[in-house]
């Protein structure tokens, strides 16, 4: 018979933690549907983990391995890493594509539709 290894606690809660740390971006049409967040930046479960393993090496603290991160990020967390297809508006991503000064040309428009939005 197989016996499971328990984790600390104060390691699961540095996975927490770190996970936490991680900027997430609210859903812009589809948020009144869902409670998802969405990380922006191009990041994956590994990237994080190697981030997370690299900080807790760095500070002589025991790390985790990638699946018992993984399954923390997947079970107890409701992160995704993109913002839905239909969740792209117009404004929003051509203000964000826009050089300096077409930027201060929309700046206005961007300002009120933020506040609209919210």
């Amino acid at each position: 018979m197989e016996t499971k290894k328990k984790i600390d606690n104060e390691i699961l809660d540095s996975i927490r933690a770190h996970i936490n740390s991680v900027p997430r971006v609210e859903s812009h049409y589809v948020r009144a549907s869902t409670s998802r967040e969405f990380i922006d930046g191009g990041l994956s479960i590994a990237e994080m983990h190697r981030n997370y393993a690299k900080e807790q090496k760095s500070a002589n603290k025991p790390e985790v391995n990638y699946d018992t991160y993984a399954r923390i990020f997947n079970f107890e967390f409701n992160i995704g890493f993109f913002a839905p297809r239909k969740d792209q508006c117009d404004l929003c991503e051509s203000y964000k594509n826009a050089e300096e000064k077409e930027k201060e040309k929309l700046e206005n428009a961007y300002q009120l539709h933020l506040k609209e939005k919210n």
